[in-house]
């Protein structure tokens, strides 16, 4: 009981949220932890180049000024993953997306993100034809609402 009741507590760190950039066709909101400021954002795919990778809105996060599509490496994953699914979550009340995309490379970032989704969509994984930045192939993973 005491173990399920600390995972939960885990998981679900609030964050003071600010919302940086609403747009009709984008959306990018940070939260501070500990000295690093952590961004969360999403974009149309008519934003996204190159065309390989347009596959909905394509979802982005990490440390402010760090590469996105590495891991942050700061030995926090749950603070991380909790503030990216209070962010996440306050994309999706907001414009209620049918198609969503994000491009990791390794398993690591993938779980992290298909953690999000639950059972409520569909997700495809396909080579995405970039290059890598650290070695494991970047994979664009492409999900749509049931």
């Amino acid at each position: 009981m005491i173990v399920k009741f600390k995972l939960f507590e885990l998981f679900n760190q609030t964050f003071d949220i600010d919302v940086v950039i609403e747009l009709i066709d984008e959306f990018k909101c940070q939260f501070r932890i500990d000295e690093d400021e952590y961004f969360f954002h999403a974009r149309d795919e008519n934003k996204m180049f190159p065309e390989s990778i347009r596959y909905g809105w394509h979802l982005t996060f990490g440390i402010v000024g760090l590469d996105k599509y590495k891991l942050t490496e700061k030995g926090i994953p749950f603070k991380v993953l909790s503030g990216i699914k209070q962010s996440f979550f306050m994309f999706i009340d907001k414009y209620h997306p049918d198609r969503l995309s994000f491009i990791a490379e390794g398993e690591k970032k993938a779980q992290l993100y298909l953690g999000l989704f639950g059972n409520e969509y569909n997700i495809d994984k396909i080579d995405s034809g970039l290059d890598s930045f650290s070695g494991p192939i970047p994979y664009l993973y492409m999900i749509d609402k049931k």
